[in-house]
């Protein structure tokens, strides 16, 4: 109801006025009179209504002066002034003033006071929907862009919303209809007016951002049934509005309303979903699917690393037939797959590296990831098979498989360090260090520690052969703490004494 107040200092005329409609049918209550200029001043400190019908001509204070003074203290009061026919100079100041419009007393008709009085109404609803309008948008923009929100219960209040159980709807098109923000939001509002849902919306560019009570929704299958209808509803209405092309995506539902950014990405996320559905409009996020999703994943690639290390080409096609299944199967986001794309591409780099074979980007993953050039995942798929497959040939070619030639490559850079043992090496590579005597055994024909023996040994001879250094400064060097043993080990492996060894290289040269 829009509340009014009538200034007239006739009272026959007041009562005509009154009874001429009925007011509240139309959406009116009167709220006030007054008898004249200063009276209604006296009064509107008290109630301010929303619209003013003056009389001019009257004592104390006329109509001229009431206007004056409400345009320079009450701007947002709209003003409808009653005249007589001699008043024509008076009306016209009137107008020139800021009042809307003027009904001449004598010609006083019910239909002509309606449609005037239903014109203001229009005015003061649109101005009213302009205020809110960009104080939603204002909110809107934060929460889209990530401004930091604050006082976020005062901004609710402001826009006479309140803060509640909701969700936020992110609605995607191509194109506007119209250039005009204002004639956009208006109609977004009309449409979600249709269906009396409780909301706040703004628009920003391609984007419509709503926030959607849904606490009159009392169970989740019927959140959901009431989500996917009205989006639909949403949908249709746009196509008649000559949008198309439109898809919604839809958050998951909030109660914090400090977490409104969180939500909204949560519905920009979901829209990435449309990479697999290319026909399907409304999509859903889950949460709880993708904390399970990256738990399932990160085993799926370990699965991947583990045979491509191996060498097991058949496993290796395995795996990454099921990573590829599971991105189709629980339809990554446009950003999970790429930085699933980024994993395989790392990995795939990281091994090339270790095998010293040359990668140049042979997956072409950057330029796709760069150019957003992701069009079909299958293809995807053959082009990570077709490379892997290659590394795993390569490995097959190699002496051993990549683990032991990772731990090889690792003794050979160390064997001179008097801390390393066997517990050293396995917790570094992960494993344990039963399990690593067995495996290195099993593909060198070697035990580890004769391994290691063997090129401190070998390093020794070495030394012994082209320096003047002592034979305990050798075992030193070469990582025996003790030179008794190295003098023991020395001859285990050569089947000479260190001395022996001395004066038959001596001879050698000699």
């Amino acid at each position: 109801m829009l509340n009014v107040m009538i200034v007239e200092d006739d009272v026959m005329y007041r009562y005509a006025l009154k009874t001429v409609i009925n007011w509240e049918q139309y959406g009116f209550t009167i709220m006030d009179e007054a008898i004249n200029g200063k009276d209604a001043i006296n009064k509107l400190g008290a109630n301010k209504p929303d619209i003013l019908i003056t009389d001019i001509s009257m004592p104390e204070l006329n109509g001229i002066s009431l206007i004056k003074y409400v345009k320079e203290n009450y701007p947002d009061i709209k003003i409808l002034v009653l005249s007589s026919y001699d008043d024509y100079k008076f009306v016209r100041d009137a107008l020139l003033l800021g009042a809307l419009d003027y009904i001449l007393k004598y010609e006083l008709e019910k239909e002509k006071l309606v449609n005037l009085l239903d014109n203001i109404k229009k005015d003061i609803e649109k101005e009213r929907h302009t205020k809110v309008t960009i104080k939603e948008n204002q909110l809107i923009n934060d929460i889209i862009t990530g401004n930091e929100i604050r006082d976020i219960k005062e901004r609710l209040k402001e826009i006479k919303k309140g803060f509640y159980p909701g969700v936020v709807m992110n609605v995607k098109f191509k194109e506007l209809a119209s250039s005009k923000e204002q004639d956009n939001n208006l109609l977004f509002h009309n449409i979600l007016d249709g269906k009396e849902s409780k909301y706040i919306l703004g628009i920003i560019e391609t984007k419509c951002c709503i926030l959607l009570d849904i606490r009159d929704v009392k169970s989740e299958f019927k959140i959901h049934t009431y989500l996917q209808e009205l989006s639909k509803y949403i949908i249709e209405e746009l196509n008649k509005n000559n949008i198309s092309n439109c898809q919604i995506g839809i958050s998951d539902i909030f109660n914090d309303i400090n977490r409104y950014q969180v939500y909204f990405k949560q519905a920009v996320i979901s829209l990435e979903y449309s990479f697999y559905e290319k026909n399907k409009k409304v999509f859903f996020y889950s949460n709880d699917l993708i904390a399970n999703k990256n738990q399932k994943l990160d085993i799926l690639l370990n699965h991947l690393k583990e045979n491509t290390i191996s060498g097991d080409i058949d496993k290796v096609r395995k795996a990454i037939n099921n990573i590829f299944g599971f991105i189709c199967k629980y339809k990554l986001s446009k950003r999970e797959l790429k930085k699933v794309l980024l994993d395989l591409y790392i990995m795939y780099n990281n091994i090339s590296k270790e095998l010293q074979q040359e990668n140049n980007d042979k997956l072409g993953v950057m330029e796709v990831l760069l150019n957003d050039q992701i069009n079909d995942v299958r293809i995807l798929e053959e082009k990570y098979l077709h490379s892997y497959g290659k590394l795993c040939r390569t490995v097959q070619n190699k002496q051993y498989s990549m683990g032991i030639q990772r731990i090889v490559n690792y003794i050979e850079k160390n064997y001179t360090s008097s801390n390393l043992t066997v517990d050293k090496i396995a917790h570094i590579h992960d494993i344990t260090p039963n399990y690593l005597s067995l495996i290195f055994k099993k593909e060198t024909g070697v035990k580890i520690t004769d391994y290691i023996n063997n090129l401190k040994i070998k390093e020794a001879k070495r030394l012994l052969r082209s320096s003047n250094k002592k034979v305990y400064e050798i075992a030193y060097d070469v990582g025996f703490n003790n030179v008794t043993y190295f003098c023991t080990i020395f001859k285990r492996k050569c089947g000479l004494t260190v001395k022996e060894y001395m004066s038959q290289d001596r001879k050698m040269t000699i």
